[in-house]
């Protein structure tokens, strides 16, 4: 073993895993490719390159298997592996092979270990179709689930034992407790409370109330010190660990952040009894590089290659921390973190990061200890939830007072020159040459974000938020939002746009105004407009301007035309706030859900100057609106749909496409070109559409 390990100079193992890490990385942006050359070439000396092939390959031929094209049409026998419940359906996950899929159904008959027979569609999720936007692909790949299955026939043909069975026997247990937190740090569950989940996501540290290496280590350590006091031999000790830390894996599903666990104190014991010298860093590159093996899904997962970083990181800069105290220590390590994953956020807290360690202090002694020992006694459930009030009454007062300022979400390139100067500071030789390159990194990084933020300054975004609306007006002094459905607040924070001058709501239906609450209370927003007829509004907390018919508003170069509502409408749809406005001389007509009753009523009443270039289509192409009357006088050079297929209102209209098409309009969808673009910066093509990938 010694032998092989010095011919291959395993004892610095990670070095490969750096390299491993890094062509991983070349599957998803292939000009990396470079980058490993030149991480080969420094390394040739010091590294088997043939090795390095090999590992890579081992990794490579499992990725491509998994990429391989799926057939559309489904006809087979799948195995229920896991129920999520809603209040109105059920969502099942279910698996043949290395893949799995969802599909929903509102019969609560089927449980985990069914053998079904589907005979449906497949519909795969779609890759991100908007810059920084959620990558619904990625994510799901990185737990192994491909798409949706949308089934015509299912029937139950036997059933079998599997795992998760286990796990949702002992769920159905928990449940009788009604405790988010133990469901959370059993079963890695997210908090379903929403009054809990609102508070720890108002100060940003809902990541600490899911099962992680942390929690595990604190497990680990007690179960260690009773072992030691009982007279435990070491090899029993060991035992009673592993079979603890595998049960929890099969509570977790296997999550990477307790597969990690186990895998680096089983190559802990290894190396210890063979005597191999592999460091600390080495184990993790090795832990990872298993991990991959076990589930090549993982190469998907973004939480799973951030905590290797964070990892890698902590290890590297180890000698910067390790002389200090209990408080400092650990701050400089959040801080050490927040730096390193800032190109995976896009803002950051500074008082999050002052009370980071006393918090995770809390979490991981007093919160997840007592949230376990509660099930064992009344009187600890009771403690627990003592101290659990206390602690959200602290939060909410910390996120209350929060300091935090936004960053624009870096692209791949700069997020490439951010961490060459990171590397670039940290090898500086002396402490004032470390200095000295922090100041001149830190300039050239400010005037690289500026220069992108630029690049978004004047234009008009209408934003793929799937079955709703959302569009995002940037223009000279001026920057406002018309409607807010899922995806708006994140794509205001990864752009760095921490002000508007007007939130616009066109009505009050769902997909319209979903993240309005969540927008004003994160953005300063300086005004908010509202439909005057539309009564169904939530109360918003802020003085909103109602808006009519013949109103006009200026937001810095734009004058923006109140069209309608004309009067009170039956039909709530048609009391939608109609607003055209001229950007880079083409005039742009917003129409919200309006139906045929408001459109007629907006030609009589301005007839030739309803005219316009641009039109967002009234209620996503639905059959109810678009009339041809209302088109003849609209008569647009380019319409936009914002939707998403398959929907349960078969939107758009075949009849209502047919109508555009035949006057010639050039039509997008956000469902087939995914967030749509106009440039009015651009000299020539000044559309752009973002396909999923």
């Amino acid at each position: 073993m010694k032998n092989l390990s010095h011919t291959l100079q395993l004892d610095t193992f990670y070095k490969y895993g750096i390299g491993l890490f890094i062509a991983i990385l070349c599957l998803f942006h292939l000009w990396l490719f470079f980058g490993l050359i030149v991480y080969v070439y420094i390394l040739r000396k010091q590294i088997n390159i043939l090795f390095l092939c090999f590992l890579f390959l081992c990794i490579y031929l499992p990725y491509v298997h998994i990429n391989q094209p799926i057939d559309e049409h489904i006809e087979d026998i799948f195995m229920v592996v896991d129920m999520d419940d809603y209040d109105a359906y059920q969502r099942l996950t279910v698996k043949k092979g290395l893949k799995k899929f969802h599909l929903y159904t509102y019969q609560d008959t089927y449980h985990i270990g069914d053998e079904v027979y589907l005979n449906g569609e497949l519909n795969l999720y779609k890759g991100k179709t908007t810059l920084y936007g959620f990558d619904a692909k990625t994510y799901f790949l990185g737990h192994g689930i491909y798409g949706e299955i949308e089934y015509e026939n299912i029937l139950i043909v036997g059933h079998k034992f599997h795992i998760n069975q286990l796990r949702d026997h002992l769920m159905q247990g928990v449940k009788a407790y009604e405790s988010s937190y133990l469901n959370a740090f059993l079963f890695g569950e997210h908090i379903k409370d929403e009054h809990i989940k609102s508070i720890y996501e108002d100060f940003n540290i809902i990541y600490l109330f899911t099962i992680s290496g942390m929690h595990i280590y604190v497990l680990v350590l007690l179960l260690k010190k009773m072992m030691f006091y009982l007279n435990f031999r070491e090899n029993y000790q060991h035992m009673v660990i592993i079979l603890l830390i595998l049960f929890l894996c099969i509570l977790n599903q296997f999550h990477y952040a307790v597969l990690r666990v186990v895998m680096i104190y089983l190559l802990k014991i290894w190396n210890k009894k063979y005597k191999l010298a592999f460091q600390h860093l080495d184990l993790i590159c090795i832990a990872f590089y298993l991990m991959l093996l076990f589930n090549i899904h993982f190469i998907f997962h973004q939480g799973f290659l951030m905590t290797f970083i964070i990892l890698i990181t902590i290890e590297l800069l180890h000698p910067l921390y390790q002389s200090f105290g209990l408080y400092i220590k650990p701050l400089i390590i959040t801080t050490l973190i927040t730096i390193v994953l800032v190109p995976f956020f896009s803002e950051i807290h500074l008082l999050q990061i002052l009370c980071l360690p006393i918090i995770i202090m809390i979490v991981i002694y007093v919160i997840y200890p007592l949230s376990i020992l509660s099930v064992i006694s009344v009187n600890f459930y009771i403690i627990f939830q003592e101290i659990t009030k206390i602690f959200e009454k602290l939060i909410t007062l910390l996120s209350h007072h929060q300091m935090s300022f936004f960053i624009p979400k870096l692209n791949v390139y700069l997020t490439l020159i951010y961490y060459a100067l990171l590397i670039w500071i940290c090898f500086g030789r002396y402490k004032l040459n470390v200095f000295k390159r922090l100041f001149y990194g830190s300039v050239v990084m400010i005037l690289l974000l500026v220069y992108q933020l630029n690049s978004y300054q004047e234009r008009i975004v209408f934003l793929d938020v799937g079955q709703g609306d959302t569009t995002i007006v940037q223009a000279d002094e001026c920057v406002m939002v018309i409607d807010s459905f899922y995806g708006t607040l994140s794509y205001l924070k990864h752009h760095g746009i921490s002000r508007l001058d007007y939130l616009i709501l066109t009505h009050s239906d769902e997909d319209h105004i979903r993240e309005a609450k969540d927008i004003m209370k994160t953005i300063d927003v300086n005004q908010v407009l509202i439909s005057e007829y539309d009564n169904n509004y939530p109360d918003f907390n802020q003085k909103a301007i109602r808006v009519k018919a013949h109103d006009k508003i200026m937001c810095g170069s734009l004058s923006l035309n109140i069209l309608g509502p004309l009067k009170s409408y039956e039909v709530n749809n048609n009391n939608s706030i109609v607003m055209k406005f001229e950007y880079d001389y083409k005039v742009f007509l917003f129409t919200g859900d309006i139906e045929k009753e408001a459109e007629s009523d907006l030609v009589h009443t301005y007839k030739e100057n309803l005219r316009s270039d641009v039109i967002k289509v009234p209620h996503h192409g639905s059959l109810t609106s678009s009339s041809i009357d209302f088109l003849d006088h609209v008569n647009p050079n380019f319409a936009v749909i914002s939707l998403k297929t398959p929907n349960r209102y078969n939107f758009p209209s075949e009849d209502v496409l047919v109508r555009y098409i035949n006057k010639d309009v050039t039509i997008y969808r956000t469902d087939q070109h995914g967030t749509i673009i106009y440039d009015g910066k651009k000299r020539k093509e000044k559309w752009s559409v973002n396909l999923s990938i």
